[in-house]
């Protein structure tokens, strides 16, 4: 189906953003206002984390989603 190919996608997208910003500490990134409810929870350390393995996890989600595509 298209759309499992279009999901697949953007959780892959998804994951390299994540872990980009997490990795250069992006200051656009962490001042939202979503990513800033878990540096107040976390600290900006902790979010990092957070966001780094919310990343690997989005792209791990994609690829099976992409291997489960063009199966």
């Amino acid at each position: 189906m298209e759309k499992d190919l279009i999901v697949g996608i953007l959780c892959f997208i998804a994951g390299i953003w994540s872990i980009y910003s997490s990795i250069k500490n992006k200051s656009s990134f962490f001042t939202s206002m979503k990513a800033s409810i878990f540096v107040s929870i976390f600290g900006r350390q902790g979010a990092r984390i957070f966001y780094g393995a919310l990343g690997v996890t989005l792209i791990v989600l994609s690829v099976k989603i992409l291997l489960d595509y063009f199966k």
